[in-house]
């Protein structure tokens, strides 16, 4: 106890040197300023609702200089460089960050790119200056002071069609324009609504057609105080009047269809014989065949690695159709989402005017008669493919002070095992959990799975006849897991079939029919102090065998695909019913069972009770990048299960209960040691029980871990930081628990079930520190999390009181917790 007292003087101590004793302006010259902070200060304007005014947050990111990092208040970063001399080269410089000296030019060009920001957003009448105020000890802040004035707004809106072709295609999209009269003008709207109509008209086979052939025409004089706005639809330049002449010769927009379409599945970028030039057609012989499938052609060498049909159904796209940038961009996507392919690139060439036609349309418009001509492309997919083959460690861990576990897991996946992109794997898991407690056994635990993917929807019947879905997929899987623990041994076999897609950009679904799961105890201690000693039902009901047969789903909501230091947004919904088809034939084939003790009675299928019940969970989570590589990441989860029908009088199986503590999840605790409630824990128990349970078992009342329930309410919030190149940090809080609900039970503690006058008093509250160590190709954490407020303590002692590794757990992992 003496020597952790003083180590923690000694931490003490030296933060206390980082924090105060060095000054950060040390290092700087006479003449400079260190810049300490920026602040924007608007002007509130009378009249402007919420959503029209210009908020901080929008200026800020034109600043042009910003203060040094800060870690709890602390420029932790800026001490660390000034450790050393400036003039040395060590690791103060590369982990710290060298002092931002406060420089006018700077400040000034912030200030005009505030002023015109603020001009684009229709506040023309706006001003903004720079006012700095000079601090202690050689340090300043800036402050921006924005008038906004009173802004102009958009008064009517026309259109002037050049081209009177695209006259009907472009106000039937009317509907879906990002501009309205009455609006603040906004330069950024005015530039998105460029955008959309020409992706709107890029869809209806104009392949060339840019937004440099949309202009507008501002008035803001006849009109004082709002902008008449004429959206003008330009014609293209086919040519000049003459060699010498710079008169353009104006035609109408082209329209374009695909003629050639040649797909290369095993393109090699840096193989002679397959290289193209830009969108032509690939070169024949030197080794490459051809195999012409549905109008399309297929390019390549020795043996066609996928077949056409799988191909086909991805880029849905034939000869003949008009050119549409969704329908490829569509097919880029499908294409890499078969997960086969390292890359692809779909590349067009025009094709001479000679092959082209004119079109007429005759209707209603500027023009009665209009016209324009139609050209043709040839259009090129070379995709080139990744490993075929590939393996996957995965480690995960827990440690406590009584309790170690590790859990290691080998797969292998082949990417093409059929020439279908059909994706197979198998995985191997051990598990290994040791208690240093004399006289207790420790747990092993063995598994495989099997598991293939088809990029179609395998079933009976056509499902999405018109590809309507991206990202499709059947999968089946088969595992089976051994289990070995101290006090009972049993066998988990499970067997699925199950449909995964995407109808937008960032959700996806999936569905399992079938989802069948036989767990078999085969062996029970049931005079163990450990069975003897348990109050929770949901853990005695768990060490029966059971058959899980129902219907599972979830949808997924995620919007981090591209830029991984962007905010993010995730939602996934689970649900699942299990034992409602089983029930429905019982009463024919099943055979009839009465509960002992109980009223009712239950059936068995081969043997096995089956279970019957419903499950759903919902997990959201959050994260605000507030830096280049920082970020404040929170996550909300809430799950519960109900047992009925033939499972009425126990619980919904062991497996789908919810659990608490791990490395994703109360990291304050060991995986299966949190809960339910506040009811305590067996170590807490009175004196006369915990001797009986030592007499008996030559033990300390220690247990195995194996607390679950079925309801779980869990709240986790975390801030990460970059340290040095691949390291990064993490400093995190959780709080939450698992309970039980539904009808009260004698012969249980109440102090287990959820009320909502008291759950507030059960979350269990952690915090930690961890390290993330990023090699790109994947993440492994450590985290060490501490109990603050533990539920499962006698009263008076729910509260930290003394720093022991007791009350805290390590935990180590692959990738993110949330």
């Amino acid at each position: 106890m003496k020597s952790r007292g003083i180590l923690y003087l000694y931490l003490l101590g030296l933060i206390g040197l980082l924090a105060s004793s060095c000054s950060v302006t040390r290092r700087m010259e006479a003449d400079q300023y260190l810049l300490m902070r920026n602040r924007i200060v608007i002007q509130p304007e009378a009249g402007l609702e919420r959503a029209e005014r210009v908020s901080r947050e929008e200026l800020s990111s034109y600043i042009r200089q910003r203060p040094n990092k800060r870690l709890f208040g602390i420029p932790f970063y800026l001490h660390i460089y000034n450790l050393s001399a400036p003039e040395k080269e060590n690791w103060t410089k590369r982990i710290g960050e060298a002092p931002v000296i406060y420089d006018p030019i700077e400040t000034g060009r912030s200030v005009t790119a505030m002023s015109i920001y603020m001009q684009g957003r229709g506040f023309f009448s706006s001003s903004v200056e720079a006012v700095t105020d000079t601090l202690d000890g050689r340090k300043i802040g800036v402050e921006y002071r924005v008038t906004p004035g009173v802004p102009s707004r958009l008064g009517t809106i026309a259109y002037d069609f050049e081209d009177t072709f695209v006259e009907p295609l472009v106000l039937a999209d009317t509907a879906g324009t990002l501009i309205h009269s009455g609006e603040i003008f906004s330069s950024e709207k005015l530039q998105a609504e460029r955008q959309r109509i020409t992706a709107s008209l890029k869809g209806e086979g104009y392949y060339n057609f840019s937004i440099n052939n949309i202009l507008y025409l501002v008035d803001t004089v006849s009109n004082p105080g709002a902008v008449n706005v004429k959206i003008r639809i330009r014609r293209r330049v086919a040519g000049y009047e003459g060699a010498a002449s710079d008169e353009p010769i104006l035609e109408n927009n082209k329209v374009y269809r695909l003629r050639n379409i040649y797909i290369q599945p095993d393109y090699d970028p840096n193989r002679a014989a397959a290289t193209t030039s830009a969108g032509q057609a690939p070169a024949r012989g030197r080794g490459l065949d051809t195999l012409e499938y549905r109008g399309v052609n297929f390019i390549y060498s020795r043996e066609l690695n996928v077949r056409p049909d799988v191909l086909m159904r991805a880029i849905n796209i034939y000869p003949n159709d008009l050119y549409d940038a969704d329908n490829v961009n569509r097919a880029y996507d499908n294409l890499m989402k078969l997960n086969y392919f390292r890359s692809a690139s779909i590349l067009f060439s025009e094709l001479p005017d000679s092959l082209g036609a004119m079109i007429t349309y005759i209707g209603a418009g500027s023009d009665s008669d209009a016209s324009t001509q139609e050209g043709y492309l040839d259009c090129t997919i070379q995709c080139t493919p990744g490993t075929r083959q590939s393996y996957s460690i995965d480690l995960e861990g827990t440690s406590t002070s009584t309790y170690y576990g590790a859990l290691f897991t080998l797969g292998y996946q082949n990417r093409n095992l059929l020439k279908g992109a059909e994706s197979i794997d198998f995985s191997l898991t051990t598990g290994y959990e040791f208690m240093r407690v004399p006289g207790r056994k420790n747990s092993i635990e063995l598994g495989g799975a099997v598991g293939i993917s088809f990029p179609r929807f395998v079933a009976p019947m056509r499902i999405d006849r018109y590809n309507r879905f991206s990202n499709v997929r059947t999968r089946a899987e088969l595992s089976v897991n051994y289990q070995n623990r101290p006090f009972y041994t049993r066998t988990l076999t499970s067997a699925s079939w199950g449909y995964s897609w995407s109808n937008a950009r960032f959700s996806s679904f999936s569905l399992r029919p079938i989802d069948i799961s036989v767990v078999n105890v085969t062996r029970l201690d049931t005079t163990s102090t450990y069975y003897t000693n348990l109050r929770n039902p949901y853990l005695i009901n768990s060490f029966d065998s059971q058959l899980i047969a129902g219907v599972s789903g979830s949808f997924l909501y995620n919007n981090q695909v591209q830029d991984v230091n962007a905010n993010a947004f995730r939602l996934r919904i689970n649900a699942e019913t299990n034992g409602n088809l089983l029930n429905l034939l019982s009463p024919l084939v099943a055979q009839k069972f009465y509960n002992t003790g109980r009223k009712g009675y239950y059936y068995r299928f081969f043997g096995i009770r089956y279970a019957q019940y419903v499950r759903g969970d919902l997990d959201v989570s959050y994260k605000i990048a507030t830096g280049l590589k920082t970020a404040i990441a929170a996550r909300f989860y809430v799950g519960a299960g109900h047992a009925y029908g033939n499972s009425a009088n126990t619980s919904i199986p062991f497996e789908r209960q919810f659990y608490a503590g791990g490395p994703n999840s109360m990291r304050g605790w060991q995986v299966r040691t949190l809960g339910p409630g506040s009811t305590l824990a067996e170590e807490y128990r009175t004196a006369s029980e915990a001797e009986a349970e030592v007499k008996k078992s030559g033990a300390s009342a220690v247990t195995y871990p194996a607390q679950v329930g079925n309801f779980k309410l869990e709240g986790n919030l975390e801030f990460r930081f970059p340290i040095y190149k691949f390291l990064n940090g993490a400093v995190f809080g959780d709080l939450g628990n698992i309970w039980l609900i539904g009808r009260e039970q004698a012969d249980v503690d109440p102090e287990s079930y959820f009320r909502f006058d008291r759950f507030y008093d059960q979350l269990a509250l952690n915090t930690g520190i961890g390290a993330r160590m990023d090699f790109g190709f994947f993440l492994f954490r450590i985290d060490w999390g501490l109990r603050l407020h533990d539920p499962n303590k006698p009263s008076g002692q729910k509260w930290i009181r003394n720093l022991t590794l007791r009350q805290s757990a390590f935990s180590f992992s692959v990738g993110y917790p949330f």
